[in-house]
């Protein structure tokens, strides 16, 4: 399976540390996600060699929430932790997930960003772009969908339909957190997904949603060009 693991750090810091996820090996496409409940003009930063996805970082309404998602490459001497850091010194929790199997020329084949306007429901929707046109590779898919929430308890989710959770998270006080994954989805029109939260989310805040298509490596195939490479990632 494409999908390999993750690791977290749960405990909310300006600077948080996860371990590498379990297993990872050279030229696995490793996923940061850093909900943020403030840093709405703060810049993240990661060790050397990650980088934001397009559409990152994603802020929703006036009270400064932002979703952070940041990527690389696996390269052959991966350090056992990874430090992230948050300039204003707000707080954030953090996942890290590792994939397997991915294009390490040309992985990141989409990326859809969306701050939902389908918001102020008992039920709300997370509800991410479509992409602008089809996905032109057997893809792996990973969906993030993030929200502050008007009260505390437990929050559930909903993953869109055909994924698979992996993370489900909620902690009053924080953003909460919904990660699923599916893989080896083969090439044609996306559309948009929707996942579902079960509390009312906070008056100032909308629902935020990134949707990253990874590209499989094809058997035998050489990599495309630099151009071609840039060319395939877009961002609605």
């Amino acid at each position: 399976m494409p999908y390999r693991s993750f690791d977290a750090q749960l405990t909310a810091a300006s600077n948080p540390i996860c371990n590498k996820p379990p297993g990872t090996s050279i030229d696995d496409i490793l996923t940061a996600v850093l909900p943020c409940d403030n840093g709405g003009a703060g810049t993240v930063t990661g060790p050397a060699g990650w980088s934001h996805v397009t559409g990152s970082p994603l802020n929703s309404g006036s009270d400064g929430q932002t979703l952070f998602v940041m990527q690389k490459k696996a390269g052959g001497a991966e350090p056992s932790t990874y430090q992230f850091t948050n300039n204003q010194g707000d707080p954030m929790r953090l996942w890290i997930l590792a994939h397997s199997g991915e294009d390490p020329a040309a992985f990141l084949h989409r990326v859809s960003a969306l701050v939902s306007s389908t918001t102020f429901n008992s039920t709300w929707n997370m509800l991410s772009a479509a992409f602008g046109s089809v996905t032109t590779a057997i893809c792996d898919l990973i969906f993030i969908g993030s929200n502050d929430t008007a009260t505390g308890g437990t929050l559930t989710h909903t993953p869109p339909g055909g994924f698979t959770e992996k993370v489900d998270d909620s902690d009053a006080g924080k953003l909460d957190v919904e990660i699923a994954i599916q893989d080896s989805v083969g090439a044609g029109a996306t559309g948009s997904l929707t996942g579902t939260g079960s509390q009312t989310p906070s008056v100032t805040t909308a629902p935020m949603v990134i949707v990253i298509a990874l590209a499989q490596a094809v058997a035998g195939a050489s990599a495309p060009p630099p151009d071609a490479q840039r060319a395939t990632l877009l961002c609605m």
